[in-house]
């Protein structure tokens, strides 16, 4: 109990300490402004805000608030900036166009320049031609002059930019379509207000008998034509059929694989059974093909589905009848199966029609008996798995108990 107070004390104390020793290092030591100057940011910097003390004769004013705004650009400052920020400039206003003797599309006519103070104005010499913001008004070619302005605070220096526009095939159709938008929306403006002055108006009878607005026929001379606009093609469909086709594909993939691997499943689990039939037949005296003629003509007796290890002895039985070798007919066997006890299993056949011997009886008893081996080892393992898989189940059910538990149990309390 004792070396519990005492510790409880020393924490006390090193907390007491510890405020004591931040409340000391806290804060600046207040230092005399040297000539009563405080420093500013540069031109184009952002305003300082100052917090001093002032000592007036034997009074001493404390935290006076001082907003010190940056410097101002001289003139010779400013006029270096304008050297720099001038081909920017006419590069901004080109707005793409390849130079000012050839402008095909709008210009742009631009406020300011980011890292530059300088502010633009624009005045162009025939606005019929070139409107405000810089687009282009007029189909044809032409020359004209632009007034740019550049201007800070009282600083202010123009200059005038010859520039030949030529405009190019789109900007072309682009005037052209403004013109028609403004010719139909003043035939819509006339329709209504000879709406408005009521049937003594003069109105196109046709017009007003079929309830219909009338489009301008012609515009500068050419004729003009209307069609419906039809829909554009819609890219996503073939967005989605790509996607379609790559998950139908994905999925065929994954279904042959799946029916692949079920089938060598198959294959694999009737195999040990095949094999200990031949061994016993072989023991018997019946030679290599009369025994795989048997199992086949046995197993289509039976009345049962082919399993896929009988379609492919089937196979084999069948290259056998037209007249292929023994030996090749076993190789593909194994090659079609393509487990490594069938590959091993047509490995001896084919070695044993190629160079003979008695000891065929032996190889393949031996070969039965690591395929039975083998066969409950993937026993075990698959029980481990299906073991593994049914835990998640398992909690979800100690879950459910647990809440057919406790949720009465809360219930009574409350």
């Amino acid at each position: 109990m004792k070396k519990e107070k005492r510790k409880e004390k020393l924490i006390y104390v090193g907390v007491v300490i510890l405020g004591i020793l931040l409340y000391l290092t806290s804060g600046t030591k207040s230092e005399r402004i040297k000539d009563n100057a405080l420093p500013q940011n540069s031109p184009g910097g952002e305003t300082k805000y100052y917090s001093v003390d002032a000592r007036v004769g034997e009074d001493l004013l404390e935290e006076l608030e001082i907003r010190v705004p940056a410097r101002e650009y001289s003139e010779e400052e400013l006029e270096d900036l304008l050297k720099d920020c001038i081909p920017k400039a006419k590069l901004m206003l080109l707005n793409g166009n390849a130079g000012f003797d050839s402008v095909e599309d709008d210009l742009y006519f631009f406020e300011k320049i980011e890292g530059y103070p300088f502010s633009f104005e624009w005045e162009a010499e025939d606005p019929e031609r070139i409107g405000v913001f810089g687009e282009l008004l007029s189909q044809e070619p032409f020359e004209t002059r632009i007034r740019m302005i550049a201007y800070h605070r009282s600083f202010s220096r123009d200059f005038g930019i010859p520039i030949r526009a030529v405009p190019g095939k789109r900007k072309q159709t682009a005037i052209k379509r403004g013109k028609l938008q403004k010719l139909v929306t003043e035939q819509l403006e006339n329709n209504a207000m000879n709406n408005a002055e009521g049937p003594g108006a003069d109105k196109d009878p046709e017009s007003a008998e079929k309830n219909e607005l009338i489009l301008p026929d012609s515009m500068e001379g050419e004729k003009i034509e209307y069609f419906t606009a039809g829909e554009r093609r819609n890219p996503a469909y073939l967005a989605v059929t790509a996607g379609v086709c790559f998950a139908l594909w994905y999925g065929f993939k994954k279904d042959r694989e799946k029916r692949k691997s079920e089938r060598l499943q198959r294959i694999r689990e009737d195999f040990p059974g095949m094999l200990r039939q031949m061994t016993m037949y072989l023991s018997a005296g019946m030679t290599v093909r009369n025994i795989w003629f048997f199992l086949c003509e046995e197993a289509a007796g039976s009345g049962k589905p082919r399993s896929p290890l009988t379609e492919e002895m089937e196979i084999t039985v069948n290259e056998l009848k037209s007249g292929a070798s023994e030996a090749g007919a076993y190789a593909d066997f194994g090659k079609r199966t393509a487990i490594p006890e069938t590959v091993r299993f047509s490995a001896l056949l084919s070695q044993n029609i190629r160079t003979g011997g008695s000891r065929l009886s032996d190889l393949l008893r031996e070969e039965t008996e690591k395929a039975v081996t083998q066969q409950k080892q993937r026993a075990v393992k698959a029980g481990e798995e299906a073991g593994t898989k049914l835990l998640f189940p398992m909690m979800l059910l100690l879950g459910d108990m647990m809440a057919i538990i406790m949720v009465p149990a809360f219930m009574t309390i409350v």
